[in-house]
């Protein structure tokens, strides 16, 4: 797949995917000469906290924003903006994939359909299975010493809430299948706001 620039032959190795609605809206595939400064403006400007923190954070609904993969690093990040109903916030989390998720998360936000049910519906289905229900995944802390977030997803049964430990990118996805909100928790609002959400 060549560089989406009309002038350049260069092989595509960065794939830029806009998101609405939880499907692809545009997408766009640029060579690294092309694609890098477009990426490093993403990831900086989607790190910058522009508001004061409330003096008590608490879980704010974010939406799948951007989605963008690198072949030569098999590395992608997950952009999700905040959801301030009817409008976007100006709040961006930036969350980090490793590329097999990332190609799964792809797959979903494209609507492919395979012939036989993908890991992340399997799960799903079985937990239906078992009389539960996916409420949502919530992103709820940042690990400074492994430079990752942590993610939970909530799941009610029989009356009972049980929370499942899962790294966002798998949190995510099944996000996607299950199609349940994301949020991010009190202890991530902060750090966003402080600037040491990356």
């Amino acid at each position: 797949m060549k560089c989406a620039e009309k002038t350049c032959q260069t092989s595509a190795t960065l794939h830029f995917i806009a998101i609405e609605n939880r499907r692809v809206a545009n997408h766009q595939n640029l060579c690294k000469q092309h694609g890098n400064a477009c990426l490093d403006s993403l990831l900086t400007h989607s790190e910058i906290a522009t508001q004061s923190p409330p003096e008590k954070p608490t879980e704010v609904s974010f939406e799948f924003e951007i989605l963008v993969y690198d072949d030569d690093i098999a590395m992608a990040w997950i952009i999700l903006r905040e959801s301030i109903a009817p409008a976007k916030g100006n709040r961006c989390l930036t969350l980090k994939a490793g590329y097999n998720e990332a190609s799964v998360i792809n797959s979903l936000l494209f609507g492919t359909e395979s012939l036989r049910p993908i890991t992340y519906e399997a799960f799903v289905n079985a937990i239906h299975l078992l009389g539960g229900e996916i409420a949502k995944v919530v992103v709820d802390d940042y690990d400074k010493k492994e430079e990752l977030f942590v993610a939970k997803l909530e799941i009610y049964q029989n009356g009972r809430k049980l929370i499942l430990d899962l790294r966002p990118s798998d949190a995510l996805a099944l996000a996607l299948v299950a199609n349940v909100p994301v949020f991010a928790g009190p202890a991530v609002m902060q750090k966003l706001f402080s600037g040491t959400a990356t």
